[in-house]
């Protein structure tokens, strides 16, 4: 089916109405080429209460309610993890736009159902992971490219947070594909591979898929892993020491190790929800001291890789411009989060064995 772009702006519709929804919501509003047109939710009451406070004008009962209807070009969809692929391909097949809340599947065989359904049905389809759209990541790239530490060898992603247990939360919860990996370490998974293209000359994409994979867990009593490491190879490239946690306080942060220098930035996950920030580098140079490296954007990460997403759908693209997540990208992401659940040993009930 040939690709038929909408004009601007993107009129968008929230399918959910969690806490993450109305994060984009207010993105939605904020970017230039973005309105939120439309809510879901399970209840009509929900969808109405969250229209009211988030101005948005129309609200459905159901999710298939609004992708009937026609009051949006393109859905960001962020129920749980284990709805992302059914609503995903509804969408498409609907003749929505797709902008997919992270991870965009269970595993690598969901991912692989939503690209054949956005390509035979003519519609952008893209994974939403914001700091790929951000300035300070897009610099963070530039310098490694560069040679700013030198040769890199070893990348260090640390991505955790620090809930409370609770085993009726969606987090903990291994019917809504809870646990650390799927939920905060894709995070770290979406980085590493992202940098070590970057860090190998001549690297033919803006990713690198992992050669090798190592890694241990931490089962909780729910069953799905309150704590995660990994350690990833690229081939000839650099080593990625991969750490996340559900309850692992002030577990943050990037480094870069290379030959002559470090590069390390101490917020890169850009958790902004309302409004943009300044953001930091550091480059320890080898014998020299430190560089710091200032990043300003005036917007929030959220109205970034909304305003992203407009663009790439206004220009006719089927998939994200660079850096933003191809969907060859998306299927490196999916498995390589398939190869740590294996690791450790996670599978979600109904995936197969």
């Amino acid at each position: 089916m040939p690709y038929r772009p909408p004009a601007a702006p993107i009129r968008f519709g929230i399918v959910a109405t969690g806490t993450i929804s109305r994060t984009m919501a207010h993105a939605l509003h904020d970017a230039p080429s973005t309105v939120p047109t439309a809510v879901a939710s399970r209840s009509i009451a929900s969808a109405e209460a969250f229209a009211k406070d988030l101005g948005v004008p129309s609200a459905y009962g159901s999710y298939q309610a609004l992708l009937d209807a026609d009051t949006c070009d393109a859905v960001y969809i962020a129920t749980p993890h284990n709805f992302h692929a059914e609503w995903a391909i509804r969408a498409a097949e609907a003749g929505k736009h797709v902008f997919l809340e992270k991870p965009a599947g269970l595993n690598e065989a969901e991912v692989r159902a939503i690209i054949d359904a956005a390509v035979v049905n003519g519609v952008y389809f893209a994974e939403a992971f914001k700091a790929r759209r951000h300035p300070l990541t897009h610099r963070v790239v530039e310098l490694l490219a560069n040679g700013a530490v030198g040769n890199a060898h070893i990348i260090r992603c640390q991505c955790g947070g620090a809930a409370t247990f609770d085993p009726a939360s969606r987090l903990f919860d291994p019917h809504l594909a809870g646990g650390a990996i799927l939920d905060i370490g894709c995070y770290a998974i979406s980085m590493a591979r992202l940098l070590a293209a970057a860090c190998m000359s001549g690297h033919a994409e803006h990713f690198a898929h992992p050669t090798s994979l190592v890694a241990h867990g931490k089962l909780g009593p729910t069953g799905v892993d309150h704590a995660a490491s990994a350690i990833l190879a690229f081939g000839d490239g650099p080593i990625a020491e991969l750490s996340t946690g559900l309850q692992t306080h002030d577990n943050r942060g990037l480094a870069v190790l290379g030959d002559t220098g470090k590069l390390v930035v101490e917020h890169p996950w850009v958790t902004d929800r309302r409004r943009g920030g300044r953001f930091t580098i550091e480059l320890h140079h080898a014998g020299q001291g430190v560089e710091q490296i200032t990043v300003e954007e005036p917007l929030s990460a959220f109205a970034l890789e909304a305003e992203a997403a407009a663009q790439d759908i206004l220009a006719g693209r089927a998939q994200a411009s660079s850096p933003g997540y191809t969907h060859a990208d998306s299927l490196s992401q999916a498995r390589t989060l398939d190869l740590w659940r294996l690791a450790i040993g996670l599978r979600y009930p109904g995936e197969p064995a």
